[in-house]
């Protein structure tokens, strides 16, 4: 599994996140992890998406576009705007699966986008990198 993540504050109180995951499909066990999921709200959208399904030997099967996605409401109560898309990921054994998306968060930054590249049990971290970049001006608060 290969995760790229990459955080730009554009001001005190907006960003983009930027993300590629990669993850190769073994058997059944592993099937969960080949899905996308991204939760929106009123300060989270979607701008970009795109994905792409590869056999076991790295051929082409597939290349997904945003219009793949479907979209569902998420909500615990009747008061909210929350909604996630999704795609599941369905391809004949062994198989590779590559999604890029971005999430434009606007209207206020209360945290950074945490970091945790594993997901999933039984599941092996091959590189991840996670890079915050601050506009001029902007002194971004981290603690470890």
């Amino acid at each position: 599994m290969n995760n790229e993540i990459e955080f730009v504050c554009e001001t005190n109180r907006s960003g983009v996140y930027k993300e590629t995951f990669i993850v190769a499909i073994m058997n059944d066990k592993g099937k969960d992890a080949g899905h996308f999921q991204v939760y929106c709200d009123k300060y989270k959208s979607l701008r970009k998406f795109s994905g792409e399904v590869f056999d076991g030997s790295g051929k082409s099967i597939r290349k997904l576009k945003r219009s793949d996605l479907k979209m569902t409401e998420y909500s615990s109560g009747l008061s909210t705007d929350d909604y996630v898309y999704y795609y599941e990921c369905n391809a004949p054994y062994p198989y590779i699966v590559k999604y890029e998306w971005e999430v434009k968060r606007k209207d206020g930054i209360i945290s950074y986008p945490i970091f945790a590249p594993q997901t999933e049990f039984n599941q092996s971290v091959v590189e991840a990198t996670y890079r915050l970049i601050a506009a001029p001006g902007i002194e971004p608060r981290v603690r470890v």
